[in-house]
């Protein structure tokens, strides 16, 4: 239930073309709010997406994911608004200070964390369905309470 922080990825995809989930913690509509997920969409950009319990803000990456080489993505809430780095390099912004927990508008997220998928379909408080599985390599998911730096 974090009101500001850091969700860091370090994945190689094998294949791209789809939408694939890097770390879901969402479910359908709008639910207690702070609903998550960081996907690489069938573009072939990092989508990020964080509710409210009302709306949902969205970033996008200028830069295309490439197949088959270590990329690292970390996206930041909180205080400075939401941030979305690749490889150190800030590629997206948006000026929503809400995060997880209350900041959302409502009590928080409460939604089971799933990594290599998307879980935005799924039941409230639940994992199930999920869609978009991810095609490759995930080597490392971190959550942080803070907002990290480049």
């Amino acid at each position: 239930l974090l009101d500001q922080g850091s969700v860091k990825v370090r994945f190689k995809a094998d294949a791209l073309g789809t939408d694939q989930g890097l770390v879901s913690k969402d479910a359908v509509s709008f639910g207690s709010g702070g609903h998550f997920t960081l996907w690489i969409g069938a573009d072939q950009k990092v989508h990020a997406r964080l509710g409210s319990s009302t709306q949902d803000y969205e970033v996008v990456s200028t830069s295309d994911v490439p197949a088959d080489e270590w990329t690292e993505v970390v996206l930041t809430f909180g205080s400075r608004g939401m941030e979305l780095f690749i490889n150190g390099s800030l590629e997206a912004a948006d000026a929503y200070l809400g995060g997880l927990g209350s900041s959302s508008g409502a009590s928080g997220n409460e939604e089971p964390l799933v990594f290599g998928a998307s879980s935005w379909l799924s039941a409230d408080m639940s994992a199930s369905p999920l869609e978009a599985f991810f095609d490759g390599m995930i080597d490392l998911v971190e959550l942080h309470n803070e907002q990290l730096t480049p």
